[in-house]
C-alpha cells in the first residue's frame, strides 16, 4: 500500500466509522494501514529529532569556536 492508497483507506474508514453509507473496511486491511501510518510517523519523527540534533551541534560548534577562540574569528 503506498502513501496514496493508505490515506485513502483511512479517509474512507473514518467516512464509514462516522455513519457513511459504504462497506465497513476489513479489520485485517485496517491493520495494515495502521501499522504503515505509524512507521511513516515514526521516520518523520526521527528525521526530525536527527536535524535538530545537526542543527544543535552546530550552534554548539559555534559558540565553542566564537568563545574559546576569539582571535579566529577577527582574522
Amino acid at each position: 500500500m503506498d502513501k496514496k492508497e493508505l490515506v485513502k483507506f483511512l479517509r474512507d474508514y473514518n467516512h464509514w466509522r462516522r455513519g457513511a453509507e459504504i462497506p465497513m473496511p476489513s479489520p485485517k486491511e485496517l491493520g495494515i494501514a495502521l501499522d504503515i501510518a505509524i512507521s511513516i510517523i515514526e521516520k518523520i519523527e526521527e528525521k526530525v529529532v536527527n536535524k535538530n540534533k545537526r542543527c544543535l551541534l552546530k550552534v554548539s560548534i559555534f559558540i565553542r569556536v566564537k568563545y574559546h577562540f576569539p582571535r579566529v574569528l577577527l582574522m
